[in-house]
């Protein structure tokens, strides 16, 4: 019977993107027909430029751009999202955008220091993946020498001891970590930055340029400064202690001996 051809299109027109999605649709089969209907089909086919063009609403036109034939443009360049989902069925978009990873949505995630590093992240994974970014990843480009060396900031930061030959370094997480959850995170950093700067020589700690020093003349002062281990003992090698091969907290405890304090 006529009932049983009688389209969408026949019935309701073409005034809106579902309806024109939609239009050849015989009315018995709607129902299915909307449970695999995708986005790209509501948005219809794109233009030379991968813009969608979809059907022209009458009446609700105001602030839309259109082509030259007054149909409303999306552009895709400006909808990632849209465009990453043209294959989804609307009963399924849920779990399509699920699956969403940040190069989909953010194009420019290459150019991010963070994000190029999530770019093959989904959205239902991103909260671990962001979880197992570490330092070592998110600043690669910052952390080396040409030589292959750390650079001293990073090496302070990053090495447990400075003061070894040791250059293999532990990754450290960027998020902290919970408690009972193995990994090192940014307070094992800060440790090892307090550790390095107390456990490492004077002359170390100059040399990296940790400590500095108004000129070139004091430094060499201070590099060839000492004091007598026995002050009568002679001024030989054997009875020398030279100050820029004490630490921070031997040069300390040094320094108090030679003051007073009040009873």
């Amino acid at each position: 019977s006529r009932m049983e051809t009688l389209t969408v299109g026949e019935v309701y027109g073409e005034s809106n993107i579902f309806l024109k999605a939609l239009k050849d649709t015989p009315l018995e089969q709607l129902n299915t027909s909307i449970e695999t209907l995708t986005v790209g089909e509501i948005f219809g086919d794109r233009d030379e430029d991968g813009n969608y063009i979809y059907a022209k609403d009458p009446d609700n036109n105001n602030n839309v751009k259109v082509d030259e034939n007054g149909n409303p443009v999306i552009q895709i360049s400006g909808n990632p999202i849209l465009n990453a989902l043209s294959s989804a069925p609307i009963s399924k978009l849920e779990e399509y955008a699920e699956k969403l990873t940040i190069g989909d949505i953010i194009p420019e995630a290459d150019d991010n220091q963070i994000l190029k590093h999530l770019q093959n992240s989904r959205i239902d994974e991103l909260n671990e993946d962001v979880k197992n970014l570490t330092f070592n990843q998110v600043f690669e480009d910052e952390l080396w020498e040409d030589d292959g060396t750390l650079k001293t900031t990073w090496k302070y930061l990053l090495d447990d001891d400075v003061s070894d030959d040791n250059t293999e370094i532990d990754d450290y997480y960027i998020v902290s970590r919970d408690a009972g959850e193995t990994g090192k995170d940014v307070n094992d950093m800060l440790d090892n930055m307090t550790n390095n700067m107390q456990k490492a020589s004077l002359e170390l700690l100059i040399e990296d340029e940790m400590i500095t020093f108004e000129n070139d003349t004091d430094k060499e002062k201070f590099l060839d400064s000492y004091f007598l281990i026995d002050p009568l003992g002679g001024t030989g090698e054997h009875n020398r202690r030279y100050l820029k091969d004490m630490t921070i907290i031997e040069m300390l405890n040094y320094v108090t001996t030679l003051t007073k304090t009040d009873p």
